[in-house]
């Protein structure tokens, strides 16, 4: 755990010293589709069957900086089978603010970025701490690839993948 997080303050440190001033307009918003994987089975679980999420975003990119703040609406389901033959469903609606860091562009058209969420989980009817951390690209400032790790509840926990179709933002002309 503490070479990766030597390796993104080294990754933080060297973007913002090499950096260049790169004006984007204020606000950009995010649509988009996830698939949660990785989720644990508790005791007496035979399987999970894990549906695609939904996700919006809106954020606020600070100018002259590579950083934009701003606030995630994600709900996601599954249905678990039990040895017994008992099912249940579990969902997840979580609202929480999402800090990111956006590297240099490379080659003009791909944005890499790091960040994380912190907020609100409501996990069938009980509320819990939810972390999000992620990484992933922006491609032409208008899809968004990410992939992430969901710390909740345990057996409400695991890795994301998403994709997003961004309105706004990009360059300023």
């Amino acid at each position: 755990m503490k070479k990766v997080i030597l390796l993104t303050g080294f990754i933080v440190i060297y973007s913002a010293v090499f950096a260049q001033k790169q004006q984007y307009k204020l606000v950009e918003g995010e649509l988009g589709l996830s698939m949660p994987f990785g989720m644990p089975a508790t005791y007496g679980e035979e399987s999970l069957e894990i549906s695609p999420g939904l996700y919006g975003e809106i954020r606020f990119n600070i100018p002259n900086r590579h950083l934009s703040v701003g606030a995630q609406l994600y709900i996601t389901g599954w249905t678990v089978t039990g040895y017994d033959t008992y099912t249940s469903k579990r969902n997840t609606i979580a609202l929480n603010t999402v800090f990111d860091y956006n590297f240099n562009e490379i080659k003009g058209f791909l944005l890499p970025f790091a960040g994380f969420g912190i907020g609100l989980a409501n996990l069938n009817e009980s509320s819990e701490l939810y972390i999000s951390p992620r990484i992933g690209v922006e491609v032409w400032n208008r899809l968004r690839f990410s992939f992430g790790y969901n710390f909740t509840a345990y057996s409400y926990s695991g890795f994301v993948v998403k994709l997003g179709f961004v309105v706004g933002g990009g360059k300023k002309k």
